[in-house]
């Protein structure tokens, strides 16, 4: 081999190293430049993820908290709604109470007043009366307003049940007083209803 094929040949040679040399550094900024880019593009992505897992528990966390203070509300507002009714369950009783003993104490004044009425008229009757039967339907008659009024006070303040047997009661009594009325002016001595004969009317 001539020394100039020698030469020519390590010329080509220097030509594809240094073309080889060449071309290296240009590949290996491109692939640097594509691995700084990967491994910020998945420095971020972490950071986005852990800033949106960091952003979700807050909000789980306020969820969880904001729950727990509607129930916290809701408990109380079921306390103060127990409460409001217990306190008018209260009232109620207390206004039902008040108003059985306004009713009792009425109708046993009621009772004490038509007591002490029916002793005195039935003594003024007897001493006044013609004849004892005039002074006995007299004082049955009286007798059956008395009781009457006081059936009267006692459904009115609601000391006895409106029931079938008061209203059967107050009937009775104010048939018993009619009946005894017409009894006085048809069989009483010498009683006249509406004249002036009989003395106590006059």
């Amino acid at each position: 081999m001539s020394s100039s094929t020698i030469i020519s040949s390590s010329s080509t040679v220097g030509e594809k190293k240094y073309s080889a040399d060449a071309t290296e550094p240009a590949d290996y900024s491109r692939l640097k430049f594509e691995e700084l880019a990967a491994v910020a593009a998945n420095i971020a992505a972490a950071k986005a993820e852990q800033a949106v897992s960091a952003r979700l528990s807050a909000a789980n966390q306020a969820q969880k908290k904001t729950a727990s203070m509607l129930n916290e509300a809701t408990a109380m507002l079921n306390s103060i709604k127990s409460g409001l009714e217990t306190s008018s369950r209260m009232q109620a009783q207390l206004e039902a109470d008040i108003a059985n003993i306004k009713g009792n104490a009425i109708s046993a004044l009621s009772l004490f007043v038509s007591f002490f009425a029916f002793i005195t008229v039935t003594i003024n009757v007897f001493g006044k009366a013609d004849s004892v039967f005039s002074a006995a339907v007299l004082v049955t008659i009286f007798w059956c307003l008395l009781v009457g009024f006081n059936l009267i006070i006692s459904l009115q303040f609601k000391v006895i049940a409106s029931s079938r047997a008061a209203w059967l009661g107050l009937a009775f009594v104010l048939t018993l007083s009619v009946s005894m009325i017409l009894l006085l002016y048809f069989f009483g001595s010498g009683y006249k209803l509406f004249g002036s004969g009989h003395r106590f009317l006059v």
